[in-house]
């Protein structure tokens, strides 16, 4: 009997004007290269990439850097069950706070509604998964309510103000134990939750998603291939 074929994960990955470029292209990297198989030359991806955002260009960075999108936010409501993992990246303060501020974000109104959709699978959960002060838009929209999470290190006491709730642990030098990202576990949406801290951490923590999904061995192998030293929680 042939081997049943391997799952291909969704990946919805949330752009903005003014996102930091690493927050998402490096993770976005790290996925798109993680395989089921160790051979990159016959690949098996494990993963799917589709860029979201008010379209169909997206300037990321001070730059800043012209980004196509996929599909806009309607159309990606329009397909909120296929996708199994919404990345979420940071930026500067100013644009996080615009879209934070903003009546009837594009961005937040995603990210709820990637929260509260009914699903059928509980055995297997979806997951979100941010960068940096991605953290924040979490909060905001409600996603972090009572379990752990992190952000960049300059946005801690921000992350506490937009939610009292949640356990705001370090990425750097907490009193605690610093952490490069955060496993909240499921959220009150049954949603299984990993916040990255500042920037280069969403590294660390795409890879740890990699290895929710498709196992410790693909994402170490994913790190080899890019001849990244992973720093895993």
């Amino acid at each position: 009997m042939a081997d049943s074929p391997k799952k291909v994960f969704q990946v919805a990955a949330l752009v903005f004007n003014g996102a930091d470029i690493l927050d998402i292209c490096g993770p976005l990297c790290f996925l798109s290269d993680t395989l089921y198989n160790s051979d990159i030359n016959n690949p098996e991806p494990a993963f799917k990439i589709h860029v979201i955002g008010d379209g169909p260009i997206v300037g990321i960075g001070a730059i800043p850097l012209n980004l196509k999108v996929e599909m806009n936010y309607q159309e990606a409501l329009e397909r909120l069950t296929s996708f199994d993992i919404l990345v979420v990246p940071g930026g500067p303060t100013g644009v996080i706070r615009r879209i934070i501020d903003e009546p009837d974000s594009s961005v937040l109104s995603f990210v709820k509604s990637f929260c509260t959709l009914r699903r059928e699978k509980v055995d297997d959960p979806p997951i979100l998964f941010s960068v940096c002060t991605g953290g924040l838009l979490l909060a905001a929209a409600g996603a972090l309510t009572g379990i752990s999470a992190t952000t960049h290190h300059l946005c801690l006491e921000d992350l506490r103000k937009i939610d009292g709730t949640v356990n705001v642990i370090s990425s750097v030098d907490d009193k605690d134990q610093a952490t490069r990202y955060v496993d909240g576990g499921l959220n009150k949406d049954g949603i299984r939750v990993v916040t990255a801290g500042g920037v280069t951490c969403g590294l660390d923590g795409s890879l740890f998603v990699a290895e929710l999904k498709v196992g410790r061995g693909a994402a170490e192998m994913t790190a080899k291939i890019n001849e990244y030293q992973w720093k895993r929680a």
